[in-house]
């Protein structure tokens, strides 16, 4: 049996059982076996209202063409100790943009503890120093994220969570957390 015709045949054999089930509207006329070259199956029963169009909620839509999104923490570089309590902020570098939704940095303590961290602005000028050697790749902008005062002699980590397509519906998009690296304070 070739393709088409069994997508028909099927079509033809679903709407039958429908109908026989209850579930069809009766004064509707039978649904009429479509043509391999009328397109879809099923287009000739839409038409007629008697199969739902296909819910936009139910697949997602092909990813966004975007660049590549990458940050690497730059100041305090990672790996850093004796680092001031009094930091600020944390300074990324890179790509921060995301089409799926907002860019986060979180700081967190060596025992889980969550350190509030503002949003990702405009990095200070001059930047702090020093700065931690940037990667290979090409560099992007420097940004900063607030941080209160910190505790002494407290080892850090920095993250950075991200949202990426996932072509799951119904949001197409889940968060995606990276490690940036560590420091300890003095």
């Amino acid at each position: 049996m070739e393709v088409p015709r069994l997508g028909v045949a099927l079509s033809v054999l679903f709407a039958g059982a429908l109908a026989a089930a209850g579930c069809s509207d009766s004064s509707a006329p039978p649904q009429a076996a479509s043509s391999p070259n009328s397109g879809s199956p099923n287009a000739a029963a839409r038409a007629q209202g008697r199969v739902p169009a296909p819910s936009p909620a139910a697949s997602c839509p092909p990813p966004a063409p975007a660049p590549y999104r990458y940050l690497y923490l730059a100041y305090p570089p990672p790996g850093s100790r004796h680092v001031p309590r009094s930091l600020g902020a944390l300074i990324v570098n890179g790509i921060a943009a995301n089409y799926y939704g907002p860019t986060t940095v979180e700081l967190t303590t060596q025992s889980g503890a969550a350190v509030p961290v503002g949003a990702l602005g405009p990095a200070p000028s001059p930047l702090r120093t020093p700065l931690a050697a940037p990667p290979d790749y090409p560099q992007g902008p420097y940004y900063a994220a607030s941080v209160p005062k910190l505790t002494p002699a407290t080892v850090y980590y920095v993250s950075w969570t991200e949202f990426v397509y996932t072509g799951m519906p119904p949001k197409c998009a889940g968060p995606y957390t990276r490690p940036l690296g560590s420091f300890k304070t003095r």
